[in-house]
C-alpha cells in the first residue's frame, strides 16, 4: 500500500467542498481549505483547466462546486511529498535512523499520522517515534494506542498499531 492509497482510504476524497468533523472547509481527501494554501503547480494545473485565476478557486468550491481529480491529486500528492521531506529531514536528525531505512509500513502509519494531524502532531508522538527508531515495533503500537488521537480516531489508529505490529 501506498500513502496515498491510504489516506484517500482513511479521508475519502470528495469532489464538492464540506465541513470536516473540526468544522473547516475541506475538499478532496481532506485537505483543509481553511490553513492550506493552493500550491503555485496545482494553481497552474486548475488554471490550465478553465477553472479561472487567482482566489477565484476558493468562491467556486464553496459556491458548490467542484474540483476536478486530476487537482485533487495533484495537492494530495504535493502535500504528501512535502510532509515527506520535512519527516526524511527531522527523523534523521532527531532519532538518528534514516527514515528511507525503515520498513515500508512504519513508515506509512508516519506519513499518515503526519497527513491527518500535521508534522507537528505527529512528532509529539515522541515516545511511538523512539521505539520506531529503536525498531521496537511493537512497543510503538501500544504508545500509539495510548493517545487521544486513538482514542479520538479509533478505527484508524488501530488500523496502523496494526501495520506497526506487522512491522515485528
Amino acid at each position: 500500500m501506498n500513502i496515498i492509497y491510504k489516506i484517500k482510504f482513511e479521508e475519502g476524497d470528495k469532489a464538492v467542498a464540506y465541513r470536516c468533523p473540526a468544522d473547516k472547509w475541506t475538499i478532496g481527501a481532506g485537505i483543509n481549505l481553511e490553513q492550506q494554501t493552493m500550491p503555485l503547480g496545482v494553481m497552474c494545473l486548475w488554471e490550465s483547466m478553465g477553472m479561472g485565476y487567482g482566489a477565484r478557486w476558493m468562491l467556486h468550491l464553496l459556491g458548490g462546486g467542484k474540483m476536478p481529480q486530476d487537482v485533487r491529486d495533484l495537492w494530495l500528492m504535493v502535500i504528501v511529498d512535502e510532509n515527506e521531506e520535512i519527516i526524511e529531514d527531522s527523523f534523521n536528525s532527531e532519532y538518528g535512523v534514516y527514515f528511507q531505512e525503515l520498513p515500508d509500513d512504519a513508515r506509512l502509519v508516519i506519513q499518515d499520522m503526519a497527513y491527518q494531524m500535521g508534522i507537528n502532531g505527529m512528532f509529539k508522538f515522541v515516545n511511538m517515534l523512539t521505539a520506531i527508531a529503536k525498531g521496537s515495533y511493537l512497543d510503538a503500537a501500544i504508545h500509539l494506542l495510548d493517545s487521544n488521537y486513538a482514542r479520538q480516531t479509533p478505527e484508524r489508529a488501530n488500523r496502523n498499531a496494526e501495520l506497526l505490529r506487522g512491522c515485528a
